[in-house]
C-alpha cells in the first residue's frame, strides 16, 4: 500500500500529535514542578550546586543550568522525582551513562540522592535544545549539515554498540545540542530505555521507543538487537533531509502498518535537491531484515558520509 498524502498533509498530521503529546507533558510538568520549586527553596542551592535557571522538562524530572559552587564550573543538574520513577529504568540509564564517555554523547560527572525524594544527575551543560526544536526551527537541515550530524551520531551509536549497548529509544527530542549557534554539534541523551547485550541473552524482546522511529522488529515482537539503532538513524536522517518522517497515517494503527512494511518513499516535489547518495543511505538503513541493514561501521564508510571529517568541522553558520 502507497500512502498518497502531501508534505503538508505530513507535517499537519505530525504537528498536532506533538501539540497533543506537549499539551499532557505540559499538564504534569506544571504540577511537578511546583512539588520541585519548594522543595528545592528558593536558594535553589542543592549540595555543591547553585541551580539558575530551567532549562528542560521531563514528566517526572526538570534540568537545571547550574554552577558548581567549588569550581564554578558550568554544569546541567537533573531533578528526578523518585517516587514517581521507575528505579529500575533510572538506575540501568545511571549505570550506562557511568560507562560511556564519548565526545557525542552526553557526560555523567556525578549523581546523588537529596534525602528529599529527589534524585540529582550533574552532567555536561549543553544550551543549544533539541534537535527537534532546532529542525522545527529550520524546516530541514541542508544536506551538507544533515551529514555532519548523522555522522556524529552514527559515531556514537557505533561506540555504544562497540560496549554491546542498544540506545532503544533514538529520535531528535533524545539528540541535544551543544550551542544555540551551532546546528551540528549534536549529545545523544536520555538513555532511560538503554539496555545491555550479553553473551547470554543477546535478543531483546520488550516492546519500546516511539512509534514513528522505532524499527518493525520491535513492534513484530520477534526479537532485536543493535540493528534497531541504525533503523532509527535512518529515520532521523530522513527527517533531517525532508522536515517530515516517512512514515505516516491519521491513527497509530496506520502509522504502525507503514512502519512494519517499510512503507515510505521520496516524492520528487521536495527530494529533487537531495542527492542520490543520501537517499541510497537511507535506503540501506530502512530495510525490513535486521541483518540487511548498514551497521554503524558500514554506516560510516558510506559513500555519502565518506568525505565528512567530524573532528575538524565547526559549524558557524547561521
Amino acid at each position: 500500500m502507497t500512502l498518497n498524502k502531501s508534505k503538508s498533509d505530513k507535517k499537519t498530521f505530525i504537528d498536532i500529535n506533538y501539540i497533543g503529546l506537549r499539551i499532557i507533558y505540559y499538564l504534569h510538568k506544571k504540577e511537578f514542578k511546583k512539588e520541585l520549586q519548594s522543595s528545592v527553596g528558593m536558594s535553589k542551592e542543592v549540595g555543591d550546586y547553585l541551580l539558575k535557571k530551567e532549562i528542560g522538562k521531563g514528566a517526572f524530572s526538570v534540568v537545571y543550568e547550574a554552577i558548581k559552587k567549588s569550581t564554578n564550573e558550568e554544569v546541567a543538574v537533573k531533578v528526578i522525582d523518585t517516587a514517581k520513577s521507575d528505579p529500575q529504568k533510572l538506575q540501568g540509564e545511571i549505570k550506562i551513562l557511568k560507562m560511556v564517555d564519548h565526545p557525542y554523547i552526553i557526560k555523567l560527572y556525578d549523581v546523588f540522592d537529596g534525602n528529599d525524594g529527589k534524585l540529582y544527575i550533574i552532567t555536561d551543560l549543553v544550551k543549544g535544545g533539541e534537535l527537534f526544536d532546532r529542525i522545527s526551527d529550520k524546516t530541514f537541515y541542508p544536506e551538507d549539515k544533515a551529514k555532519i550530524v548523522v555522522k556524529r551520531l552514527i559515531s556514537a551509536i557505533g561506540y555504544l554498540h562497540s560496549m554491546n549497548i542498544v540506545h532503544r529509544d533514538l529520535k531528535p527530542e533524545n539528540i541535544l545540542l551543544k550551542s544555540p549557534d551551532d546546528d551540528t554539534d549534536v549529545r545523544i541523551a536520555d538513555f532511560g530505555f538503554s539496555k545491555m547485550i550479553t553473551e547470554d541473552a543477546q535478543i531483546l524482546l520488550t516492546a519500546c521507543g516511539t512509534p514513528v522511529y522505532v524499527a518493525p522488529e520491535v513492534l513484530n515482537a520477534k526479537g532485536y538487537g543493535m540493528e534497531v539503532d541504525m533503523w532509527s538513524i535512518g529515520v532521523i536522517t530522513y527527517v533531517l533531509l525532508c522536515g517530515y518522517p516517512p512514515f505516516f497515517g491519521d491513527t497509530l494503527g496506520e502509522i504502525l502498518s507503514a512502519v512494519c512494511a517499510a512503507d515510505y518513499d521520496f516524492q520528487e516535489e521536495y527530494w529533487s535537491e537531495v542527492s542520490n547518495e543520501a537517499i541510497q543511505f537511507i535506503s540501506n538503513l530502512l530495510v525490513l531484515e535486521p541483518s540487511l541493514r548498514l551497521t554503524a561501521e558500514e554506516a560510516l564508510q558510506d559513500p555519502w558520509l565518506a568525505d565528512v571529517d567530524m573532528t575538524t568541522h565547526k559549524d558557524t553558520s547561521s
